[in-house]
């Protein structure tokens, strides 16, 4: 016996100044309880160009559709994105990195990404990477949803995603989880917390026994 929960809804777009033709790739990253049943688990947008005027936007549009089930909330599902360009020479290049939980309450959400790529750790590589039109990137994109190794990464911030979810869960109540909280629209940093999953205790047996007398002294 499993709770399921369902996304569907879109990457929207995506305000950067840098960079004129965009993509995105996504994927999802759960833990080790939870199981992919149905939909795309990784995906690449199309490319969109930049528009004229000074709040450039690039819209992509691009669908997300997956659901998966699990016995507990440990590794709640991620959104992991990967803001790519081209570099003069043609080289794929990351404009940004970004990565947010998906919604715990059923409905319409709205979620910001905050967009951001690492730093050279020192000024000959930051020289070297810019001569060579490569900046430094992370090994594997999943990095950002991990908490090891963060700690001594230096990043910089490069833009914002924008990214509507509808979501829809079952069954959480048969494992002591209620899902509550109205339909808000919040960035990814506010919704770190996971404050909107409160677990619901059984009741307790001995509430239902008759009390003991306490024993004369």
């Amino acid at each position: 016996m499993s709770f399921y929960l369902t996304a569907r809804g879109q990457i929207e777009s995506c305000k950067m100044q840098a960079g004129d033709d965009l993509y995105v790739r996504y994927c999802i990253v759960f833990g080790k309880d939870w199981k992919f049943l149905h939909g795309i688990e990784r995906g690449t947008s199309q490319i969109a160009r930049r528009p004229s005027g000074e709040d450039a936007v690039f819209v992509w549009n691009h669908p997300l559709d997956l659901t998966v089930k699990s016995t507990n909330v440990f590794g709640w599902p991620r959104l992991v994105v990967s803001v790519i360009g081209h570099s003069l020479t043609g080289k794929e290049i990351i404009k940004g990195y970004g990565c947010v939980n998906l919604p715990t309450t059923s409905g319409r959400h709205t979620r910001y990404i905050n967009l951001y790529t690492p730093k050279s750790s020192s000024l000959c590589l930051r020289l070297t990477s810019w001569l060579m039109g490569t900046p430094p990137e992370f090994f594997e994109p999943t990095f950002i949803a991990q908490g090891v190794g963060r700690g001594v990464t230096r990043v910089t911030s490069s833009g914002t995603a924008k990214v509507v979810l509808n979501i829809s869960t079952k069954d959480m109540q048969r494992f002591g989880y209620r899902s509550s909280g109205p339909d808000v629209e919040m960035n990814s940093k506010a919704f770190s917390s996971n404050n909107n999953i409160a677990f619901s205790a059984p009741p307790s047996r001995s509430a239902s026994r008759p009390a003991t007398p306490a024993s004369k002294a």
